[in-house]
């Protein structure tokens, strides 16, 4: 069985590896790409670079790695995140998502999911 050993390369060489990927007509190429950021790159530093890739897809399977991506962000680093959800119009269903993944998380305090509730609706 193969591994992918993520380890051995930077954020940038990973970046630049998976352009591709997230411009796949393949769902599920594209989705592993988001994936891989959501959990082996989700940190303060690369945050910036990880929301300019959020695709604004219609695909039901990526638009929910994203959501599930926004909402582990915000968990994680609630006023950046916040900040990008409020200047970005991302499409209806994709807030939507994001929002109900916020609010079913145990890791967001009440107040902060009230206080981006106001921003997803």
């Amino acid at each position: 069985m193969a591994t992918l050993n993520l380890k051995k390369f930077s954020f940038t060489e990973i970046k630049n590896k998976l352009a591709r990927f997230l411009k796949s007509p393949d769902t599920f190429v594209h989705r592993f790409a988001v994936i891989v950021f959501l959990d082996h790159y989700l940190e303060y530093e690369y945050l910036s670079d990880i929301f300019v890739l959020i695709s604004d897809s219609e695909d039901y399977y990526v638009m929910m790695a994203e959501a599930w991506l926004l909402a582990t962000a915000y968990s994680k680093y609630p006023q950046i995140t916040y900040d990008f959800l409020q200047k970005n119009k991302l499409n209806q269903t994709l807030r939507k998502n994001t929002l109900r993944k916020i609010k079913d998380s145990y890791r967001v305090s009440p107040k902060n999911k009230e206080i981006i509730a106001g921003v997803l609706r």
